[in-house]
C-alpha cells in the first residue's frame, strides 16, 4: 500500500485543482451574464453552450473533490503488515 502521507498529498492536489476550476467559471459568468450582452437566436445558442460547458466544469470539480475524499479515507485505513 502507498504511504498515507503521499495519498493525502494527492488528495490535496486534487482539491487544489478543483478549487482552481471555480475561478475561470466565475470570470466567465461575470463577463457573459446570461442575456445581458447579446440577444437573438445566436445569443441563445451561445448562452446555452456556455451554460453546458460551465456545468461540465462544475461536475469535474465535484468529481475531483469526491475522489480526494476517497483518497483521504483510504489514507486513514490501517495498513496491513
Amino acid at each position: 500500500m502507498a504511504d498515507p502521507a503521499q495519498i493525502r498529498a494527492a488528495a490535496q492536489q486534487l482539491r487544489t485543482l478543483a478549487s482552481g476550476l471555480g475561478q475561470p467559471v466565475s470570470a466567465l459568468t461575470r463577463t457573459y451574464p446570461a442575456g445581458s450582452i447579446w440577444k437573438g437566436p445566436a445569443a441563445d445558442r451561445f448562452y446555452g453552450d456556455l451554460s453546458s460547458a460551465l456545468s461540465a466544469i462544475g461536475r469535474c470539480a465535484s468529481e475531483l473533490e469526491s475522489y480526494a475524499t476517497t483518497l483521504d479515507s483510504k489514507a486513514s485505513q490501517p495498513t496491513s503488515p
